[in-house]
């Protein structure tokens, strides 16, 4: 008996790093210092003590798969990744389990009818998919009235799902410079909280709309369960100044400057020196000449072992929590 309990396998070591380091992971000192130029204050709750974290957290085991899916067109290491939040409203962002504070883009209706048109140009190929930048969604805000500085971003809805004082003021929306679809992707990730009664119905019923369609293979039957319709090829109608997407990367290629110059632009905007709304844009020029910068698009021909040698430095980090 002695000897077979001597045999036993022992128990997989524990993950290397905390939660903390997890989600901080190696932000440029230039990007934490832009952060902290642009927020002086938590931008949940105000307080002033802020930390700079990670949407997309560096150990989000479904990364592949969302860049498979085409859903990731932003720089992780970067201010489009970035947010300040103070360290209680960070440790409640960072529980994946029991998420008990996320923030969510306030026009979810916006990506919703995105997705749907992207979908008629696509025609099915995957690899065709394009998710709003974040210009795109601010632009389209502007053009509703809802803001008056596309640099500053688009409005987001600040979620907590527990009781703080230092929540009862955060049901206004707040703006936000970074990509829309890693906040996408948390919020979707919350909906498994048991805490889900807490959030809004109707943010929750328009969250599984969007899980279902960047998510799952099925499309006709997604919508058809969802009761959605496609726009027609002939209709002329644009959430924002959407184009079709070889000319949009086009004009990106004529447009495109250099990225910190693009980030500086972003803060000028958020301290009111500016209010031009150019941001961060990833034009396949650039990313052809910078092979150490994000690149979104690896050609026809890649494959996602193509992905993985590609993306895997960068993007992977010890266990699959997404604190």
């Amino acid at each position: 008996m002695s000897s077979s309990k001597s045999k036993r396998i022992p128990p997989p070591p524990r993950p290397s790093g905390s939660k903390q380091s997890v989600v901080s992971g190696l932000f440029p000192n230039t990007v934490k210092e832009k952060m902290r130029r642009m927020e002086e204050e938590c931008w949940g709750c105000g307080s002033e003590k802020i930390q700079i974290a990670r949407v997309l957290a560096k150990a989000d085991g479904a990364t592949s798969f969302l860049e498979k899916r085409r859903l990731i067109n932003f720089n992780p290491l970067t201010a489009m990744n970035a947010i300040a939040l103070c360290p209680t409203c960070r440790t409640y962002y960072d529980d994946a389990l029991d998420p008990m504070f996320f923030f969510v883009p306030s026009d979810l209706d916006f990506f919703i009818r995105f997705e749907l048109r992207n979908r008629v140009h696509r025609q099915g190929d995957i690899t065709k998919r394009r998710v709003p930048l974040p210009r795109e969604y601010a632009q389209y805000q502007y053009k509703q009235g809802k803001i008056t500085d596309v640099a500053q971003g688009g409005q987001y809805t600040r979620v907590y799902l527990c009781d703080n004082p230092r929540t009862q003021h955060t049901q206004a929306p707040n703006q936000w410079h970074g990509a829309p679809f890693p906040a996408i992707r948390r919020a979707i990730g919350a909906l498994g909280s048991p805490r889900i009664g807490r959030i809004p119905q109707d943010m929750v019923m328009k969250l599984q709309i969007l899980r279902d369609l960047y998510y799952l293979d099925d499309d006709e039957e997604t919508e058809r369960r969802h009761k959605l319709q496609r726009p027609s090829q002939d209709d002329d109608y644009q959430d924002s100044d959407e184009e079709e997407d070889e000319n949009k990367e086009e004009e990106e290629e004529e447009e495109d400057e250099d990225e910190t110059e693009d980030e500086e632009q972003i803060f000028k905007g958020k301290k009111g020196c500016s209010k031009r709304s150019k941001t961060i844009t990833y034009s396949s020029k650039r990313r052809r000449r910078d092979q150490s910068r994000w690149e979104w698009d690896l050609g026809p021909d890649a494959t996602t072992e193509d992905a993985i040698r590609k993306y895997g430095p960068v993007l992977s980090g010890p266990g699959r929590r997404l604190g």
